[in-house]
């Protein structure tokens, strides 16, 4: 079988020219930006409005929206570009935190004036730091707080748009500690014989739980105290426009515990944060001797909190 050679080294060169690869340096894209440093948590954050790859700005303009029931805009910093120095106008300036029934609104427009030179390059348009008041409460999921960009405008010193890309943002509100009340005896005591002294029986809550009612049993040793007086704490006292307020109290000596139960009904405002439920009052009937101390343990049990 014979070869063409010269047909077989043109097709070769034909099929080595169709490779050829073309390189092309492409152009950044500008973008305005949603900028978050530091993105989760229920601390006052700042967020930057950025403009990056931008050739020939001279004017721009935006709005960023945000549930107003997550975050409120508390601080307003514009930057504009250095080049621009003083020499730039502001047209609009606006924080509206009730803008409409869900959101709140920023509003910022502004262009350089002459002799400003057109700005090249990236940079921070404003800073806004906004406070978080509003997060999700165990057992809700973590929430994302959107902050979103709309209405945007760059333009160029002729007056023409400038083409860009736009990012918007998020802050992220992680559920609340999944913390649920406690019931404890306070303070620590070191008293001495024929000492009275005073301990508070005293719950811990947050603001997800509304106490209105509670039991629990002190336990305490017969032979080292007795129990002068219990009283109702001031923690449910304050609710004095509820229906019904109730403190009931047995002190069992033969089984050495105090029996307390108390509670609010009604439609009055639902307790919540901390406070003292009762106070028991003790006297000290055991005399230490030189090396034979004692320890009293003051136990709670068959405690029990009911909420709203």
């Amino acid at each position: 079988m014979r070869i063409n050679k010269t047909l077989s080294v043109g097709l070769v060169a034909l099929l080595l020219m169709s490779m050829v690869i073309t390189v092309v340096n492409a152009v950044p894209v500008t973008k305005l930006c949603v900028d978050i440093p530091c993105w989760n948590g229920y601390d006052p954050f700042l967020v930057n409005i950025n403009v990056t790859d931008v050739e020939d700005l001279y004017s721009f303009e935006f709005k960023l929206a945000w549930n107003k029931t997550l975050l409120d805009l508390v601080a307003v910093n514009i930057t504009s570009p250095e080049e621009w120095n003083t020499n730039y106008v502001v047209f609009r300036n606006e924080t509206m935190q009730n803008y409409n029934g869900t959101h709140g609104r920023y509003w910022l427009n502004m262009s350089a004036l002459a002799p400003a030179p057109s700005f090249n390059g990236s940079t921070i348009l404003v800073k806004l730091t906004f406070d978080v008041i509003g997060a999700p409460a165990f057992p809700d999921p973590d929430i994302l707080a959107h902050l979103d960009l709309y209405d945007t405008n760059l333009t160029d010193s002729q007056g023409s748009m400038i083409v860009h890309e736009v990012y918007d943002g998020y802050y992220l509100l992680p559920t609340l500690c999944p913390c649920f009340p406690e019931l404890r005896v306070w303070p620590y005591a070191l008293p001495v014989f024929g000492e009275n002294f005073t301990i508070d029986v005293e719950v811990t809550t947050f603001p997800q739980f509304y106490l209105t009612d509670w039991k629990a049993k002190l336990g305490y040793n017969t032979t080292l105290l007795d129990v002068l007086e219990v009283e109702e704490g001031p923690f449910l006292k304050i609710f004095r426009e509820a229906d019904r307020r109730y403190f009931t109290v047995n002190v069992n000596e033969e089984e050495a515990y105090v029996n307390m139960t108390g509670g609010i009904w009604g439609t009055c405002n639902r307790p919540s944060g901390s406070g003292a439920l009762a106070k028991v009052i003790f006297n000290v009937t055991y005399e230490a001797q030189y090396g034979k101390d004692a320890t009293c343990v003051l136990d709670l049990y068959d405690t029990n909190l009911t909420e709203s």
